[in-house]
């Protein structure tokens, strides 16, 4: 089962003793257990949580044999279970707590694991008694949906054409992504921050957008300059999908060369970072960037680095070369350089 039918179960009062959770999204097991806890725990006093890495067997199944005081059930949340599944628990520990859930109809108990042998007999029991519920990644219109509740929980109403712009130029869809939902909660607040009522429309979309742009392209230029090979040719790929043209990519890292280029020089001369600043009529965070930038290549030339960045250029202007594969060839000349 998925997490919305796990809701269900919260909903329809229709809960199952034992539910083994699974699956990247933390983001759902955590929103799920607060619903469970708003639905069915009216005293702390009947909810148990852990999230050590091991605990006793003794001790779980004390918190887990207690019968609730106020409310229905005793709900018990287990995080990091996979030690009940291991060798760090007799077989006969197993399998007593786990029976203890059988048709008990005054406790529920969530155990989340990160990843279980379904061949083993314990997991089997754990299947033949409760539930195993995923919470993978979000597709379609359930990654929609998710949005837009999101923002109705934080007391705002997104217009269809910003909720398409935000879903196109987010990280979340691509695949091998590692962009989760926490991060997308972490967008939408900023994107509501600069929200003048609360309806998020296409310009406060464009404006999140754009000043992650900024964010991404200094991060890109940056891994071309250090060698990081592996990000910078992701990071170009969807930066070209998001409008950026090779070319103008190019001139960014030939300019922050040149850049690093004469802040060193100045450096060297024994001008300070706020003398250099003034003297380039830059911020200094960006002459302190680039002066750490200088120090991380070491050795290497600057000057070289330079050629390399305007052999590909006058390749993409000049020599007819596809313009995506002068810019990843580049990449590839600098990391290796």
């Amino acid at each position: 089962m998925i997490y919305k039918d796990f809701y269900n179960d919260v909903l329809g009062d229709n809960l199952s003793s034992l539910y083994i959770f699974s699956g990247e999204e933390y983001y759902l097991i955590k929103l799920m257990i607060e619903k469970l806890k708003e639905q069915v725990v009216l005293s702390e006093i009947d909810y148990y949580y852990s999230d050590d890495k091991f605990v006793e067997y003794k001790d779980l199944y004390s918190a887990v044999s207690l019968f609730p005081f106020i409310s229905t059930r005793r709900i018990v949340v287990v995080n990091n279970a996979d030690y009940i599944f291991s060798s760090k628990w007799t077989d006969k520990q197993r399998d007593s707590f786990l029976r203890y859930h059988d048709k008990n109809d005054t406790l529920t108990s969530i155990l989340i694991v990160n990843k279980l042998d379904l061949r083993k007999k314990s997991v089997k029991t754990a299947k033949n008694i409760g539930k195993f519920v995923s919470f993978g990644r979000l597709e379609g219109d359930d990654y929609k949906n998710f949005i837009v509740k999101s923002l109705n929980a934080m007391g705002y109403k997104i217009k269809s054409d910003a909720l398409r712009t935000y879903i196109k130029n987010s990280d979340y869809l691509l695949k091998d992504s590692k962009m989760n939902l926490f991060q997308v909660i972490k967008d939408l607040e900023v994107i509501t921050s600069s929200c003048n009522d609360n309806v998020v429309d296409i310009h406060d979309v464009k404006l999140f957008i754009n000043s992650t742009l900024d964010n991404n392209l200094w991060k890109w230029r940056e891994s071309v300059i250090l060698g990081d090979i592996k990000f910078a040719i992701t990071e170009m790929n969807k930066l070209v999908k998001s409008g950026q043209h090779p070319i103008l990519l190019c001139y960014m890292v030939s300019r922050l060369l040149s850049e690093m280029l004469n802040i060193k020089l100045l450096s060297n001369a024994g001008y300070s970072t706020k003398e250099i600043a003034d003297m380039t009529k830059s911020k200094e965070f960006a002459i302190r960037n680039a002066i750490k930038l200088v120090k991380s290549i070491g050795d290497k030339s600057i000057i070289k680095m330079l050629k390399i960045v305007l052999e590909a250029d006058d390749n993409m202007k000049v020599g007819g070369v596809d313009h995506e594969l002068a810019l990843e060839n580049m990449i590839f000349k600098l990391g290796n350089f």
